[in-house]
């Protein structure tokens, strides 16, 4: 027997994947299982326009409410979707008892991190890291830089500092998945994509460019 556990991108339920991505594993005997781990939620517009109408002003009091928000899921969320991510692993290993070595976790986009990290955590297992970044702190950091911007339109030259400061934000609060670093421990076989035109995970920020 042989199992794949998939783990999708931010905004990506189980229901929205193509058929055809799943029925690729079928046709060659794989059991698979789909699951949509804590955490996922729609996309934040990157521009910060989204965060505002939801009742954060602009300007410091806005900044300081963001902040606030943010600390109070700080360590939480992120165990939690690793926890869902290893009793997705558990399933298939002890439930269905499908050997490591004959599992593959794969992910796109966040998934991808979480599926290198859970793999790492299991001798043998595969593992696939679509479209995903090295460490998401970097992408915290770029993205986080404009939400902070378009709170605080400051003249002085703001963008290097606004992604410094979410950088350290998002390291504070312990919200850190850093595939690159867990990539050596896979013992498994395994394999990263990238998209030349994504503009979440722009290349430089990738795991693919990172290795």
């Amino acid at each position: 027997r042989k199992g794949v556990l998939r783990l999708n991108g931010n905004s990506e339920a189980w229901e929205m994947i193509d058929r055809e991505a799943v029925n690729g594993y079928l046709d060659q005997g794989f059991t698979v299982l789909l699951c949509n781990y804590r955490g996922i939620r729609p996309t934040v517009d990157p521009h910060g326009v989204k965060v505002v109408q939801e009742g954060l002003p602009p300007g410091v009091a806005g900044l300081l409410g963001l902040i606030r928000r943010v600390w109070a899921k700080r360590v939480p969320e992120r165990g939690t979707m690793l926890l869902d991510a290893d009793a997705g692993m558990q399933f298939l290993t002890q439930k269905l008892r499908i050997p490591a070595e004959r599992t593959l976790v794969v992910g796109q986009s966040i998934g991808g991190s979480l599926a290198v990290l859970t793999a790492a955590r299991y001798p043998g297992c595969a593992v696939g890291s679509c479209r995903s970044f090295a460490k998401l702190s970097s992408v915290i950091a770029a993205h986080g830089s404009n939400i902070i911007r378009a709170m605080l339109p400051l003249p002085w030259p703001a963008p290097p500092l606004a992604r410094i400061f979410a950088g350290c934000l998002a390291l504070a609060v312990g919200w850190e998945l850093n595939a690159e670093g867990a990539w050596g421990r896979v013992q498994g076989f395994k394999w990263r994509e990238f998209a030349g035109a994504d503009a979440m995970i722009a290349y430089p920020l990738s795991l693919h460019r990172a290795l």
